[in-house]
């Protein structure tokens, strides 16, 4: 069997004759028209790139769709330069590429745009929108360079422009540029009284495909009726119902799986006339056909989505539909087959990104990260934006020393979950009814992180919320906790811009868990304590040989030990 390198299959889709970096810093030297300062800013780029991809220059394609994605994955912090630094690493990358002819230069002088545009462009200018102008600006260009007139712009030039973008852009996701430019133009049109009308279509990234709840028949909506209100008012009386109450969240999300489940049966060829109650959904020919359509969107495999799928119709079939116990048998086995790999342990995902934190400096910038960014927030200079870096702070400090779920960290109250003992003991505490697992949680905290409490609590008012709000991660106008995505979404991008790798809250249990085993290897009932699963089986199969670099490293030292003995 043939093997061929990575850095051949990587390279494999660029098209021959492309260039090499190495070959625009030859060209550069010999361009008598630059002047030496130029030129030696220019190659200083090239040189950057080739030293943050960690290859040479001859071995990377002056290519902008070979280059973008790898790019768009670094992270300043990684390579130890600041954001500044490494946005003129790439500019003056790029003014190399344009010296060359490869990439096209860009326009962003008012004088550029023909009278139409700049007409209407110096409005957007008026605005001083902090969003508006930045979104719209290279759009505005690359629509003025293409002649298309502001009343003629249409979704079609939206898609040339994320095609120009893959060609041109070194380092900005061609994608996300183009939605951002589609925002922007939307924006306008309801703010500008000069701006073009008509608006352009957001492109849908969803691959959802279920039906809303109205398109089946009315007998079937009643059911799915009765199925939430028993998720909500559990009879205590029923030996098969609910101990209490699920939470709202965990009822959506049980019912959305539901609708895409009755979904794909029709989809499937199941008429959707004949979908008349919820005990169609668990027949097991039906639960087969339905499992057996999601299989084949998904290239033949199961995910987490599927299986979680087959277990949501075997609980409903054992608890709320009561089903025979041979029928609910064939429906538990659709479930036993369709368990995902991953799901017999960590992700590979969750385990390449723990792999960045085998790098000491990575970790220790992450441990400390918390009294980094709270030292750079001066209350005295922009107060919001000093707040703003508290809260992120405290955040991660809390998820370093209690690895909680995202949820009970946005919804943390002051008054319900911060308990007071004394005059300087805190503990973080969760009831039962108030965790996913039913599990209590109960954490002291730092009092170091007390104190970042307390201060941030002293001055956030009115500028983060109003008096008296009892959340500790606020809404900013009213008195209600933060949203699950606002706060992931800030955490995670904190992490990558001050540590420089990708890391999400879920993966702080991950590294508790990675801490924990590599100090104290096969400890796994004190993890299982400190992450609050309820069974030591959870904690098993998520990090069984989690340590097993740790193991291997003492085994070694054993080895040397011996010979070092005789």
């Amino acid at each position: 069997m043939a093997y061929f390198e990575r850095k051949t299959l990587e390279t494999a889709f660029v098209k021959p004759g492309t260039p090499m970096l190495s070959d625009c810093l030859e060209r550069l030297q010999h361009d008598a028209e630059l002047s030496p300062t130029r030129a030696r800013d220019l190659a200083s780029g090239l040189r950057g790139i080739g030293k943050a991809l960690n290859r040479p220059l001859n071995e990377i394609p002056a290519d902008p769709m070979w280059l973008q994605p790898r790019l768009g994955r670094i992270e300043p912090a990684a390579l130890s330069l600041s954001p500044k630094s490494w946005s003129n690493t790439v500019s003056n990358a790029r003014a190399a590429l344009v010296r060359c002819g490869i990439v096209q230069k860009r326009d962003s002088r008012r004088s550029d745009l023909s009278p139409p545009w700049r007409t209407i462009w110096e409005d957007v200018l008026a605005t001083k929108s902090q969003s508006l102008a930045p979104a719209l600006g290279r759009f505005v260009h690359f629509l003025n360079r293409l002649g298309v007139a502001p009343a003629e712009v249409c979704d079609a030039h939206t898609e040339a422009y994320r095609q120009a973008l893959a060609i041109n852009e070194l380092r900005k996701n061609p994608e996300d540029a183009m939605r951002q430019a589609i925002y922007g133009w939307n924006h306008a049109v309801g703010r500008l009284e000069a701006w073009p009308k008509q608006k352009l279509t957001m492109v849908n990234k969803s691959k959802g495909y279920a039906y809303a709840l109205e398109d089946f028949p009315l007998t079937f909506q009643q059911g799915v009726a009765t199925f939430i209100n028993r998720m909500q008012n559990p009879d205590p009386l029923d030996p098969k119902a609910l101990r209490a109450p699920l939470r709202p969240a965990t009822i959506r999300h049980h019912r959305a799986q539901l609708l895409r489940f009755a979904t794909a049966l029709v989809l499937s060829g199941f008429p959707i006339e004949e979908m008349t109650s919820l005990d169609v959904l668990v027949n097991p020919g039906n639960a087969r056909q339905g499992l057996t359509w999601m299989l084949k969107r998904n290239n033949g495999q199961s995910s987490p989505s599927i299986f979680n799928t087959a277990l949501m119709l075997k609980a409903l079939a054992k608890y709320h539909l009561q089903v025979p116990d041979a029928q609910l048998e064939e429906t538990a086995e659709l479930a036993r087959r369709l368990t995902p790999e991953q799901n017999r342990g960590m992700t590979p995902k969750n385990r390449t990104r723990l792999r960045q934190f085998d790098d000491a400096n990575a970790m220790r910038k992450l441990v400390v990260l918390p009294d980094t960014l709270f030292a750079a927030a001066n209350p005295m200079t922009k107060l919001k934006t000093a707040l703003l870096k508290m809260e992120v702070a405290i955040a991660i400090d809390i998820l370093l020393a209690c690895p909680i779920r995202l949820r009970n960290l946005a919804e943390l109250h002051l008054e319900t979950n911060l308990k007071r003992i004394g005059d300087e003991r805190v503990f973080l505490v969760y009831d039962s009814a108030d965790v996913k697992n039913r599990r209590m949680i109960e954490f002291e905290l730092p009092a170091s992180l007390i104190k970042k409490i307390e201060h941030y609590l002293a001055i956030r008012s009115p500028i983060m919320c109003p008096a008296g709000t009892p959340w500790l991660f606020s809404q900013r106008r009213v008195a209600r906790s933060v949203s699950t995505s606002d706060l992931s979404k800030r955490v995670s991008k904190a992490i990558r811009k001050e540590v420089g790798v990708d890391m999400n809250v879920h993966l702080f249990r991950h590294f508790a868990a990675k801490l924990w085993l590599e100090r104290y290897p096969g400890q796994y009932e004190a993890l299982r304590r400190i992450l609050g699963h309820a069974e030591l089986s959870s904690t098993l199969n998520a990090y069984a040989g989690f340590e097993a670099g740790t193991a291997s490293q003492l085994f070694a030292n054993i080895i040397e030990q011996k010979r070092g003995s005789k």
